[in-house]
């Protein structure tokens, strides 16, 4: 595995985790089959598997972890409707339709687990606040995302090839303006394919555009650690974060890292598209030399104190080489 971004490589490997979803979800619905006969499980376990492995999505992906989790807790006729509810919901569009009664379902229930903690480790410290927006809110946020889209397909397509390979939904919400912390984004194995964005915090494209880049690269992350180990750091060592003030874990650490050096070697491209800004270009510029010095921060971590694959070596160290090389094309 290679850090340039590969659109054939995220298609592998994307393909596997909805095969790998589909799999574990029909041996689920037969466990709690076993477990309790007086279920009905045959038309939920028909509904799984007429599905092809390519229509699982993060609604199905949500609906599984939710269920596991509810049938650990004894509430296994609870955790059948959770994978039946998810299941069900088609995800076509690349954004998330804030009119239909099932999105907003699934989204109040996310906002909810994620808001205490379950299943969000990273952000299980603080008290956060997840709201719906307003389909209004919704509609200026996707202008921003889909200009911010158009840029990175034009200045760098192997990056945007790859990313809506494993990007599959967006999701906007918000949180309240006077949280001493607060998520700007948001996407993790239990809702794989789908990232969520903070459409307060992120004010116009090119904090959109950075969030879209970086969720995918943790998207990436979390589809190569399904059958690839990466870090092998116990989760209790703890070391100076490159983005946050808090002590994380090394998987934690090197999945920053990554994410950064992806950042870099996407935004030095935008940088020079012709239309931008001035403005546009000295946020951008203010943004890499921000993540120059945290990347360099992270790697030096990485390498000091982690406990890594061959693979993981080799991704990490080779997106370190692409971030210190200048790049010095114009982008029409």
């Amino acid at each position: 595995m290679k850090f340039q971004p590969n659109k054939e490589n995220a298609i592998m490997l994307n393909s596997s985790f909805q095969l790998q979803l589909k799999t574990c979800l029909v041996d689920l619905i037969d466990q709690i089959g076993d477990f309790d006969k007086n279920l009905e499980t045959n038309k939920i376990l028909d509904l799984v598997k007429s599905k092809l492995p390519e229509e699982f999505n993060g609604f199905d992906s949500f609906g599984y972890h939710e269920a596991v989790a509810l049938c650990e807790s004894g509430s296994v006729y609870e955790g059948l409707s959770a994978i039946k509810n998810n299941s069900s919901v088609a995800l076509d569009e690349l954004y998330l339709n804030f009119k239909s009664k099932k999105h907003l379902d699934f989204q109040q229930r996310l906002y909810s687990s994620a808001a205490a903690g379950k299943n969000t480790p990273s952000h299980q410290n603080y008290n956060l606040e997840f709201n719906v927006l307003s389909s209004n809110q919704v509609d200026e946020k996707i202008i921003m995302m889909d200009k911010g889209l158009g840029y990175l397909n034009n200045a760098v397509p192997d990056l945007f090839n790859e990313t809506k390979e494993i990007i599959k939904n967006i999701g906007f919400f918000s949180s309240d303006e006077d949280e001493t912390y607060f998520c700007l984004s948001m996407t993790g194995n239990i809702i794989q394919s789908l990232i969520l964005i903070n459409a307060v915090k992120n004010v116009d494209w090119i904090d959109c555009l950075d969030k879209y880049i970086h969720e995918g690269a943790h998207t990436i992350l979390f589809l190569l650690n399904l059958n690839n180990d990466l870090v092998l750091n116990p989760e209790e060592e703890k070391y100076p974060s490159p983005l946050r003030e808090d002590l994380r874990h090394m998987p934690g650490i090197y999945h920053a890292t990554f994410v950064i050096q992806r950042l870099i070697y996407a935004f030095e491209k935008i940088r020079l598209i012709e239309a931008l800004s001035c403005q546009e270009v000295a946020k951008i510029d203010e943004l890499l030399s921000f993540y120059r010095v945290c990347e360099a921060r992270g790697f030096s971590t990485v390498m000091e104190f982690g406990k890594l694959s061959n693979m993981g070596a080799d991704l990490i160290s080779d997106g370190h080489s692409y971030v210190d090389v200048d790049v010095v094309e114009s982008v029409a």
